[in-house]
């Protein structure tokens, strides 16, 4: 399974044409990617409004506490 890093969401943003800068992502499509857990890396995109992480290996919900704009898990 990969493993959650900022180089790897900032990749699939870049493939999905969303912006390079990560607090300016509202909206993060993250799911089906195998991740066992969501690391703290997360936290740089501040603006996210919408996280999508259906698919994944996920045991806990956990490291969102920057993500103080996420209305939709």
């Amino acid at each position: 399974m990969a493993t959650m890093s900022l180089s790897e969401i900032k990749r699939i943003c870049r493939d999905l044409k969303q912006y390079s800068t990560p607090e300016l992502n509202d909206k993060l499509y993250l799911h089906f990617k195998g991740w066992k857990d969501i690391s703290p890396c997360l936290g740089e995109y501040t603006g996210c409004r919408a996280l999508w992480l259906e698919g994944n290996g996920l045991d806990r919900i956990q490291n969102l506490e920057k993500l103080a704009e996420l209305r939709c898990l």
